[in-house]
């Protein structure tokens, strides 16, 4: 993306207007591309450090989102080693015609490389959240749900590699892309940049918005709905910065021969892009750390606990089930469930829920902290009084009697 190749060849009138090199002492840009991949890399690797760490230690629940999501931070580290070194080395941050012709070539390596880590981090990012999603999955969820995640599943598969090897077979020979001395033919970059561009922020957009309706539709409060929706509305900063990226794209394959000059604006759009999409795929991931380490455990209680009315002492409580908040932390399946886990001496638990009534059964993959969607599901189905009594309608008087009880959270008194 420079005027050292032939993507978009300089005129001659182009050239001579421009003024005498100065390779000595050139006007810079400065250093902010540097400092901004200085400081947002270390951000992004730690808290991607610290979302394997709930996975593995706290949750114990690791999966092929977090093996995705730590694949994803190798190549954002080589970019980010690979764009200081141009900006500090190869004359990135000056004006075109200050570019040394003994930095001609190795810029160009470095902007090849660089257009493939970005390709590659950005797109293991996605397909991470993309089986976060798939984590959270059930027969409880809605069919649609799981069909448009595979989907765009595969579509981020098919369009990565379909990149990669539009990137490798860029010029033949591929030398050609970095030293035009070289014999070569090049396909047309122009349209293989901006449609790249567009398709990425496309895609962006998708994976952002495909969680919600879903979302809404459960039975949660509303500031439940609200926070959850936050959380995934994070990613529009990384559709931000894309859609800053791809206009500098233009700019450069489109409105100006100063490519280097500009395109130290684009270069920390791509740094933010990268560095952002790996922080807001993994910020979701931390709430059990944060509850484990800096929530106040006397604050913790179960909103799915039934109480007893006998007693008003917090201890004398049937654990049943855990809160919207609690499922974060501790993975729970509902089968699993300890109805009897109670202190009292004269109270009796509520009898076990057989299995058709529990709505949905996880399977192992999903007993994971992200059960939340479907455990405050059932939780809201397993509140009906219909759903109490629902094989059991030939007892009579017994199914009335439990369907009250099961109304009012009271112990079963084996009526």
């Amino acid at each position: 993306m420079d005027a050292f190749s032939d993507i978009r060849p300089v005129p001659l009138a182009v050239i001579l207007s421009w003024p005498k090199p100065n390779y000595v002492d050139p006007i810079r840009r400065g250093p902010a591309l540097v400092i901004v991949n200085s400081l947002l890399l270390p951000v992004a690797l730690v808290i991607v450090g610290l979302r394997l760490y709930t996975r593995l230690v706290i949750c114990r629940s690791a999966g092929l989102d977090d093996l995705f999501i730590a694949l994803a931070a190798v190549p954002a580290i080589g970019l980010t080693i690979a764009v200081c070194l141009a900006a500090s080395r190869y004359s990135w941050d000056v004006h075109i015609w200050d570019v040394p012709p003994w930095n001609i070539i190795p810029s160009r390596q470095v902007t090849f490389t660089a257009q493939f880590l970005f390709l590659w981090s950005t797109n293991l990012t996605k397909i991470s959240i993309l089986l976060f999603y798939r984590r959270l999955s059930a027969p409880s969820m809605k069919k649609i749900f799981n069909y448009c995640v595979c989907g765009t599943l595969a579509f981020v598969i098919c369009y990565t590699l379909a990149l990669s090897v539009g990137l490798l077979k860029v010029c033949t020979p591929l030398a050609g892309f970095w030293d035009v001395r070289i014999p070569h033919h090049c396909i047309d970059q122009i349209k293989f940049e901006l449609a790249a561009a567009m398709l990425n922020i496309v895609i962006d957009l998708v994976i952002i918005v495909l969680p919600l309706p879903t979302i809404w539709s459960l039975q949660l409060p509303n500031r439940q709905k609200w926070a959850l929706s936050g959380v995934f509305m994070l990613g529009m900063l990384v559709c931000i910065a894309g859609a800053i990226r791809a206009y500098y794209i233009d700019v450069l394959v489109t409105k100006t021969y100063d490519t280097t000059w500009e395109g130290f604006i684009l270069w920390i759009f791509v740094a933010l892009e990268v560095d952002i999409a790996l922080i807001c795929a993994s910020a979701p991931v931390l709430k059990p750390l944060f509850r484990r380490y800096f929530n106040n455990p006397s604050n913790s209680t179960s909103s799915l606990g039934f109480r007893t009315r006998t007693s008003n002492n917090p201890e004398h409580r049937v654990e049943s089930g855990m809160s919207f908040q609690d499922s974060f932390q501790v993975p729970v399946e509902l089968g699993s469930v300890d109805h009897t886990k109670i202190s009292g001496e004269n109270q009796k638990p509520l009898p076990p829920v057989p299995e058709i009534e529990k709505g949905f059964v996880l399977r192992k993959d999903d007993n994971s902290e992200e059960s939340f969607f479907i455990i405050q599901q059932t939780e809201a189905e397993e509140r009906k009084p219909t759903k109490a009594c629902g094989i059991r309608k030939k007892n009579g008087e017994r199914c009335q009697k439990l369907n009250e009880l099961w109304a009012r959270k009271e112990p079963w008194s084996g009526v």
